[in-house]
């Protein structure tokens, strides 16, 4: 086969076929009501929320250790 000579459909050695795909827009940051989380994503949340806490938690009792 030469560079310049191009495949049709009717030349084409192999069947092709057409197939459809669902393309979604991207969700924004934190607008997507709970339920329709995936349980990767809940869990990601969680661990994201316990860390922000715990983060917290330090801080305050840093921030007031004389009073623990």
């Amino acid at each position: 086969m030469t560079d310049e000579e191009v495949l049709t459909p009717e030349t084409t050695p192999e069947p092709t076929e057409t197939i459809e795909t669902v393309v979604e827009e991207p969700r924004l940051f934190l607008t997507t009501p709970f339920e329709e989380y995936t349980v990767t994503e809940g869990l990601l949340l969680t661990l994201v929320l316990l860390v922000v806490v715990s983060f917290l938690v330090k801080t305050v009792k840093e921030g007031f250790y004389w009073l623990f």
